[in-house]
């Protein structure tokens, strides 16, 4: 199947893009162009702009080895469960068990996984773009036009330092901190589910925080009285805070209480099951039928990672890049050819 994806992510970003494509795979034994990130930014053949697919398997190399150092795009195959119209079909992933860092500026990442490891940006970068990865995000200070796009985050850390732009249709579990005032972000329709942070350490945040669903499951609040002030709106959410609080947050949050519905638990907002054989973490938090997050957000439709203009997707594919899901080779040749039939899906469906 690796090689399958492989023809049509290569054909898409080649014809689409006209760019080199370079395949990196830390099992030599798939005679891909290079053996990790490193390798592959850091050549002389390498050059600004390129794209890297990181082929499915366990990616073994140091952080060093896993540091993209140029410009570039890398795509991995995805993660998680994708469905079709009868099945739902496994990815195979590419697995990296240290940590990846993106020390350059113009690097797009996508459809890859870090096992109990994190994914860095590093200081200093501009138009970083992230997007269907599982991992835990580590944001560097002085980052701009940052997007962190279908995600799903055991964790998201801003460093303290100056960090802007947009958190959009990500689950986030575990963690979520900023600790810095100079931080210009838009987080709209995320759903937010942590034990521990928030925003508890912040004071003037220049963030805007719309259509999500934020629930600190340790039941305390998400924000503080000085994060937040009237020209940053904190509107439409669903929130959970502490009901011996609420009153005492009117008065703190008139902006924040007034457009948004408080009062959101796991239990009364997400499906919290998952269909027999299918594990993917994400499926847990689907919005169920008759939560107030079905209907909260500003046009009326769904907040969390599911709702808004890029909502989550299961599979975890690369956006914008086709694969082969079936594939008819017969067995014997017709007036001398071979007649082979396939089929390609969207990253979308």
């Amino acid at each position: 199947m690796k090689k399958l994806f492989f023809t049509a992510a290569m054909l898409v970003v080649c014809v689409v893009a006209n760019a080199k494509v370079w395949r990196v795979n830390y099992d030599q034994s798939e005679s891909a162009d290079f053996k990790t990130l490193q390798d592959a930014t850091g050549s002389a053949k390498f050059n600004v702009g390129d794209t890297i697919y990181v082929e499915p398997g366990i990616h073994r190399g140091s952080e060093d080895g896993n540091s993209a150092s140029k410009n570039c795009t890398i795509i991995g195959p995805g993660w998680g469960f994708q469905s079709s119209t009868n099945t739902l079909l496994d990815v195979e992933s590419a697995i990296f068990l240290n940590s990846i860092r993106l020390n350059a500026d113009s690097v797009s990442i996508q459809g890859v996984v870090c096992n109990g490891s994190y994914l860095y940006v590093n200081n200093s970068t501009v138009h970083v773009y992230i997007e269907r990865c599982k991992a835990s995000l580590y944001i560097g200070p002085k980052v701009s036009d940052l997007v962190i796009r279908n995600n799903y985050l055991k964790g998201l850390f801003f460093n303290s330092g100056p960090v802007s732009g947009v958190i959009e249709g990500n689950i986030i579990i575990g963690a979520f901190s900023l600790s810095y005032p100079d931080v210009r972000l838009v987080i709209d329709h995320n759903t937010i589910c942590v034990d521990n942070y928030g925003v508890d350490y912040c004071t003037s945040l220049k963030t805007i925080v719309t259509n999500n669903i934020l629930i600190n499951s340790n039941n305390s609040n998400f924000f503080r009285e000085e994060a937040f002030t009237g020209q940053y709106p904190i509107s439409h959410n669903v929130v959970s805070l502490k009901a011996s609080t609420v009153a005492e947050d009117e008065s703190k949050y008139a902006n924040f209480v007034s457009q948004n519905t408080i009062g959101a638990t796991p239990e009364n907002t997400f499906t919290r099951t998952i269909d027999t054989g299918i594990t993917d973490d994400a499926m847990y938090y689907q919005v169920k039928a008759g939560a107030a997050a079905k209907t909260a957000d500003a046009n009326g439709g769904e907040c969390g990672a599911f709702g808004g203009e890029h909502p989550y997707q299961l599979h975890g594919r690369p956006a914008g890049v086709p694969y082969l899901y079936d594939i008819n080779v017969p067995k014997h040749t017709t007036n001398n050819s071979l007649s082979i039939s396939f089929k390609v899906a969207g990253s979308n469906e």
